[in-house]
């Protein structure tokens, strides 16, 4: 056992603690995040004694190419997905931790019959590609990440000692994405989706609350396993067939329920604990084209690096707080630009910056994205 059974007893009981009818709010956790932060210095301390971690195991793969082609009767527009360089490898301790790293040499996102949407984006058939400054190596990865697990203690909490993404690491990028209507068209009509969907996925939507999303892929639990069955629109934009669905179903069962029967439960949500966090930084432009409020718009955005330490919640709450800080920069690029500031204004500040709500429970009111392609 590599935790004392101290540390890990204050944990359960703190977990023990967290109501089950709603979200994990601030208050649970904080007082989580002390005891998770005692349980992780224990481990590491344990680890450090044992004489430090020693692979037992190492599981490595690659894809050199990928090529994903998206087509529909109903659009003009086609598009190519090419994924080259995909690797990841995976390094298993004898002491149960587990270190995953991926990399990503390059994507590239190209239309070979752009439709009017796109005639006047500076390359019609580009949707998404990466510009590099200077001398090129040939050795650049779009993209780096490394992930630190420590051995999972208690049932239903992650620990993470450090989880890190980066975009080109060390090379000067931009990233070039053009978006016509009639490429969200295709995107929709591709994956089955149409505006009567999208409205009764903005209607369910706010009838929805708790998400549970696992992180079994990089789990130190041999038995842990993805279970949720998503429909491919949930996939997207969330809805009636999504695990958050599911869930807030469960609750109200649970609530409903005078006997609290074990069938009745509300499923737990796996939280998450992250010592050290960070997601590099990115430039990038963004050009609209075909879109009744967005039409012909173009933004450079830079995102710095956005950098946490003991962060504590669910692997939504935790997805949501990079988005607000992705959102947040993205109308501080905008706000530059008095002809932007009125874009901003006219969709509505709910629409550019959503209020992050102070649970992992939460109602939204839909995609912003797919509001915006149904217009």
């Amino acid at each position: 056992d590599m935790s004392s059974s101290t540390a890990r007893d204050e944990l359960e009981e703190a977990l023990r603690d967290v109501p089950t009818d709603r979200g994990l709010g601030k208050k649970s956790r904080q007082a989580l995040r002390t005891v998770a932060s005692n349980l992780l210095q224990d481990l590491e301390d344990k680890i450090v004694l044992l004489g430090g971690a020693r692979t037992n195991r190492r599981i490595s793969y690659d894809l050199s190419r990928l090529l994903w082609r998206i087509e529909s009767e109903e659009v003009l527009d086609d598009v190519t997905i090419d994924i080259t360089g995909f690797q990841g490898e995976h390094e298993y301790s004898s002491n149960g931790s587990v270190v995953s790293s991926f990399s990503l040499t390059d994507i590239n996102v190209s239309s070979s019959k752009p439709g009017p949407d796109s005639i006047n984006f500076v390359d019609p058939t580009s949707v998404f590609k990466a510009e590099l400054e200077g001398e090129k190596s040939g050795k650049e990865r779009l993209a780096a990440v490394r992930v630190e697990t420590l051995p999972r203690v208690v049932k239903g909490f992650t620990l993470y000692n450090h989880v890190e993404v980066n975009l080109f690491p060390g090379v000067v990028h931009h990233l070039v994405v053009q978006i016509s209507k009639s490429i969200g068209k295709l995107f929709l009509s591709y994956f089955g989706l149409s505006k009567d969907d999208l409205r009764e996925e903005h209607d369910s939507a706010s009838m929805s609350s708790g998400t549970t999303i696992t992180t079994a892929a990089l789990s130190t639990d041999p038995s842990a396993s993805p279970t949720q069955k998503f429909h491919k629109k949930s996939l997207l934009i969330g809805g009636k067939d999504s695990p958050r669905s599911s869930n807030s179903a469960a609750m109200n069962d649970a609530r409903n329920d005078p006997k609290g029967s074990a069938s009745a439960e509300s499923p737990s949500q796996e939280i998450t604990f992250v010592k050290v966090l960070r997601i590099g930084h990115s430039d990038m432009n963004v050009s609209f084209g075909g879109f009744r409020r967005l039409n012909q718009t173009s933004l450079d955005i830079s995102v710095p690096a956005y950098q946490k330490v003991y962060k504590i919640g669910s692997f939504t709450y935790l997805v949501q707080k990079y988005l607000k800080h992705l959102t947040v920069e993205i109308v501080k690029s905008g706000a530059s630009s008095v002809f932007l500031r009125k874009k901003i204004s006219d969709l509505g500040s709910d629409e550019i910056l959503p209020t992050l709500p102070e649970t992992d429970g939460y109602s939204d009111r839909g995609s912003i994205i797919a509001r915006h392609l149904r217009r």
